[in-house]
């Protein structure tokens, strides 16, 4: 990280996914000694040498293009971390913020809940279409 900001490499994108988890614990709390404490994230990237955006919700389209406003005519020597808040398993009520399906396969009544729960959310984004394109299309 240190050599993107020393190289002034502005044209870099770091997305991370925060979604407060990962494999064998948490990045937001200190119950076990696997879990480990990420905040502040955006201070931390600064200290870097990044400039830090955050997105609230990492399940909307149209706030994740928002942060990759004016990303074409970026000059200022400092490479961009895309911080997007997300829940885990978003969009399935059943795996839903449940960290074992980071290792875990979706099996059997599981499996086809996910995918029922996934296929009604995709049918909600194809009924907004009209709502994303513009967003999609961003600044050319």
């Amino acid at each position: 990280m240190l050599t993107a900001s020393r190289l002034k490499l502005d044209n870099l994108v770091l997305i991370v996914n925060r979604n407060h988890q990962f494999t064998i614990g948490f990045t937001d709390r200190d119950e076990t000694q696997r879990d480990v404490i990420l905040d502040p994230l955006s201070e931390k990237l600064e200290s870097f040498g990044f400039e830090a955006r955050t997105v609230e919700n990492g399940h909307s389209f149209p706030d994740i293009f928002d942060a990759f406003e004016g990303i074409r005519g970026r000059d200022n020597g400092k490479p961009l971390a895309i911080i997007v808040k997300t829940i885990k398993g978003n969009g399935s009520s059943v795996i839903a913020n449940q960290r074992g399906y980071h290792y875990k396969v979706p099996k059997g009544d599981v499996l086809e809940k996910v995918r029922k729960d996934l296929n009604e959310e995709f049918e909600l984004l194809c009924a907004h279409e009209d709502e994303l394109m513009p967003a999609l299309k961003g600044d050319e």
